[in-house]
């Protein structure tokens, strides 16, 4: 009975590790589990080898309590031995007299199978083990001396932006190192596609969290880069606490951490950076940023004219996701300029659509902001259609949807809707993919151009331009540098990270819209030059801390979101009013 029921046991734990494996190779299994999957898998064959090796010693062995004890070591021991190599059919053969006649073939044929995986595992567990080793010896030995850049986690965002790095810094002949830890080889082909993209780079692949590896033995001289990237975002500001505890003491040390959770953004703030040049990247308002700094002449290239005859920006925005709602706040302050005007449409199929964009900021819901959100309004019925044709002087749309394809499909149709009415406004479609390339451009079988911009791609929104060396973050902190002495509190506190960006993107958008004085310094500007900067500066920075959900009174009080200078210029203390004109300035890149 015993040879039974050991056989049955062995062959099921062997079931399950086969079970286990597929659920690894096919991406059932959560994370914690495929990092350790090698191991797993090696002590499920194990447990297998010895169930089955029970009875071969039970039969030699005596009754009572040292029998049975002498039974679990031997059986022990003969695993050992079979993970080894070291052990010789006979120990199993010489015992077979025991086993029930049906069962022999069967037992034979099960033990040799385990003698060829045994040591197929443990030689798969050895080779695991050296190729971590490798990288820590190549780690400590070739590369101390290089800039490093150190991610969390492969992933498409974390290659993409690896990939960028290395491409820059090969064409400026610079050598660096490329690390990516929490490496899990995978099966599955998009794990194989990016780690044959990580191998390419010449990365070097750590099985560990990127809290175990020890960087601080680094070169000092030699700059040390992190980026918390990981899909988990609760995972990302875990590691990111962790590494400002470690290294934030240590020169040259820069952390980049990807999040756009409120718990993160109030976290990262409140914590203590030392020596760490440290940002959150919060994606979604990254790419809104940049379509405004990069493509801002789209906007103010309009040709209708509002009711005080001024010209009129009339957008759309498709979608009140996470970026639809960005770029509709953004909009309220990027487009204060003079000589425009500017209204909002939104539409969204969520009934309380309208309720939610209110409660971020209900300050930008006044007659002085011309904001309509359409809510319970889906893009694929006819409601949404009927609206499109009434805005007839729609000058920019932004679809967001959340999907590529519903992307895509509302952007064509959107353009079909705008050539019936006879207007041809700039569209953008956010894609996530790498399909930009071949999107630009798209044209229909009569070879007429959809005229749609695709904005959102990897390759786009991860480069190193965009994340590690931004021209806008050069001109916000150069803003920051105009009312404050500190460069550190723009690293430190996003209030003001955010806030100087804003500030950089509308000076540059005043150089487009070639603002009277705007390209001249703060003493050669004429009394009236410099008196309007003052008052458009003054008036897009109060529609900002409005979409920012700041409201008027008398005190200000952050917690409350409250500002005593959101209100007329002419309220202002003169002090206030000298600031708005001197962070008023060109960037540096509009005057070569």
């Amino acid at each position: 009975m015993m040879w039974t029921i050991c056989y049955i046991l062995s062959v099921l734990v062997l079931i399950v590790t086969t079970i286990y494996s597929i659920g690894v190779v096919l991406g059932y299994s959560d994370k914690k589990y495929k990092e350790h999957w090698a191991k797993i898998v090696f002590g499920l064959v194990f447990v297998s080898s010895f169930i089955i090796f029970l009875p071969v010693h039970a039969c030699s062995s005596s009754d009572g309590i040292f029998g049975i004890i002498s039974t679990v070591f031997l059986s022990f021991f003969t695993s050992m031995q079979t993970f080894g190599m070291g052990c010789e059919y006979a120990v199993v053969g010489d015992a077979l007299f025991a086993c029930p006649e049906y069962l022999v073939d069967l037992y034979q044929s099960w033990v040799v199978f385990l003698f060829v995986a045994a040591p197929a595992c443990t030689f798969g567990v050895a080779l695991s083990f050296f190729k971590n080793l490798v990288s820590h010896i190549q780690y400590r030995t070739i590369y101390r001396n290089r800039d490093v850049y150190v991610f969390s986690e492969i992933n498409e965002r974390s290659v993409a932006l690896a990939r960028s790095i290395k491409e820059n810094n090969d064409k400026s002949g610079t050598q660096i190192l490329l690390v990516f830890t929490d490496v899990f080889e995978a099966k599955d082909e998009e794990s194989f596609e990016l780690m044959n993209s990580v191998k390419q780079l010449g990365a070097i692949c750590f099985k560990d969290d990127i809290l175990v590896i020890d960087f601080a033995k680094h070169s000092a001289k030699k700059s040390l880069s992190f980026f918390t990237i990981g899909k988990n975002q609760n995972e990302n500001l875990n590691q990111t606490i962790k590494l400002i505890e470690r290294y934030k003491e240590r020169e040259n040390t820069n952390l980049y951490f990807f999040s756009t959770s409120m718990q993160s953004e109030m976290l990262f703030s409140s914590l203590d950076k030392g020596k760490i040049k440290a940002r959150r990247i919060n994606e979604v308002r990254s790419l809104v940023n940049r379509v405004l700094y990069d493509h801002g002449e789209k906007f103010f290239n309009v040709e209708s004219e509002g009711e005080d005859g001024t010209k009129l920006i009339s957008a759309m925005i498709v979608g009140m996701g996470q970026h639809g709602t960005e770029m509709a706040k953004a909009l309220t302050w990027f487009c204060q300029m003079d000589g425009y005007s500017f209204e909002i449409n939104g539409f969204d199929k969520d009934p309380l659509a309208e309720e939610k964009f209110k409660q971020i900021a209900p300050a930008l819901f006044t007659s002085e902001y011309r904001i309509k959100i359409h809510s319970n309004c889906d893009v694929d019925t006819d409601k949404f259609g009927e609206a499109v044709k009434k805005l007839k002087n729609t000058s920019y749309v932004l679809v967001s949807l959340g999907d590529d394809d519903r992307n895509i499909k509302t952007a064509v149709y959107l353009r079909m809707c705008f050539e019936r009415i006879g207007i041809k406004p700039v569209i953008q479609a956010i894609v996530n993919t790498h399909n930009k390339n071949v999107l630009q451009g798209i044209k229909n079988f009569k070879n007429q151009e959809y005229k749609i911009d695709f904005i959102g791609d990897l390759e786009t929104s991860y480069s190193e331009d965009v994340i590690v060396n931004s021209a806008l973050e050069d001109e916000a902190l150069a803003v920051h540098l105009l009312y404050s002495s500190n460069p550190e509190d723009f690293w430190s506190f996003e209030y003001n990270y955010r806030s100087s960006t804003a500030t950089a993107i509308h000076n540059r958008a005043k150089c487009i819209c070639n603002i009277p004085g705007i390209m001249k310094t703060e003493d050669e500007r004429t009394e009236e030059e410099r008196l309007n900067l003052q008052k458009l500066e003054h008036r897009r920075w109060n529609a900002y801390m409005h979409s920012e959900g700041y409201v008027f009174s008398e005190k200000r009080n952050d917690l409350a979101k409250t500002h005593n200078n959101i209100t007329h210029f002419d309220a202002l203390d003169k002090e206030i009013q000298e600031i708005d004109s001197r962070v008023a300035a060109a960037p540096p890149s509009t005057k070569n």
